[in-house]
């Protein structure tokens, strides 16, 4: 696909919400939140995700030193402005920890700064399939906010660098998720998955079966009653990290949880991927951006 075909992709409001920001550096910037009119441009707004403690900038400690220094700050204010204006000042940037989850508005940025917008359907971790849209950004927003240097050069590294990270075309849009190093003609490429073929599901009744031979019968009953294994004898496989949340809430001991990883089952499909030299990587930070 053609940058040109990429320019001429449009997409309404509602399929861009949630949409991953990502600069021009390879860093995230954020999620698509909604959008404004104002002067006769459009402004998107992004916001980002604070997980429970998690550091985070301390806003309220910034808004009120900039206050006591008389400048007065928006209510509605996005982040990326108050730490801007908190850095002019000479002031150090607080940070402190979340306890709960909940959404900050970023920044916004007018539609002309974006170089594409695309969106497919991969197929992620534990094999299940997700559509991902993507923002790519013409600027490096991300960079600035954080302060870092632009990255001149990419150095060969190694997979636990890149595993798993979206790769994004300037010209090609999305091509997948970075998976491992491969060998050409005197050189190094990266292997880029769109699919990578495995899929798999957990024998849940196998699993319950298990439990009650061992006379774990307390938490077979229990688990039981979350999930009936007679109704549903294969869970998918990304219900994994669920399942063992569920565990540690019936009281399950170790080696229950690693037992329920011998009873995950995985099927080979085809395999959809392209490999692509490494001299071709511009950036590699929270995505991987080549030519």
């Amino acid at each position: 696909m053609s940058s040109d075909a990429l320019g001429h992709k449009f997409f309404s409001i509602d399929e861009l919400v949630d949409a991953i920001i990502v600069d021009s550096e390879g860093l995230i910037y954020g999620k698509v939140r909604d959008y404004y009119l104002e002067g006769g441009k459009l402004f998107l707004r992004a916001y980002i995700e604070v997980k429970a403690k998690e550091k985070v900038v301390h806003l309220d400690k910034i808004v009120s030193t900039l206050r006591e220094k008389g400048i007065n700050i928006p209510a509605d204010a996005p982040l990326e402005l108050i730490v801007a204006r908190a850095r002019e000042e000479g002031l150090d940037i607080p940070y402190r920890v979340a306890k709960k989850t909940y959404r900050l508005l970023k920044g916004i940025f007018p539609v002309d700064e974006i170089l594409w917008i695309d969106s497919i359907v991969l197929e992620g971790k534990e094999g299940r399939e997700e559509k991902i849209t993507v923002v790519l950004l013409k600027t490096p927003r991300e960079a600035m906010y954080r302060g870092l240097p632009e990255q001149r050069n990419v150095p060969l590294v190694g997979e636990d660098y890149f595993r798993d990270k979206l790769v994004l075309s300037l010209g090609g849009g999305i091509l997948g998720y970075a998976s491992e190093l491969v060998i050409g003609s005197g050189e190094v490429g990266l292997r880029v998955y769109k699919r990578r073929g495995t899929r798999g599901y957990i024998n849940w009744l196998g699993f319950i079966t298990w439990l009650r031979r061992k006379k774990k019968t307390g938490i077979a009953e229990k688990l039981s009653e979350f999930i009936d294994p007679y109704r549903n004898s294969r869970l998918e496989l990304s219900k994994l990290e669920e399942i063992k949340a569920l565990l540690n809430k019936v009281g399950a001991t170790r080696d229950i949880l690693k037992e329920v990883e011998k009873y995950i089952t995985y099927e080979r499909g085809t395999a959809i991927y392209t490999d692509i030299p490494w001299r071709s990587i511009l950036k590699l930070r929270d995505a991987v951006i080549i030519e």
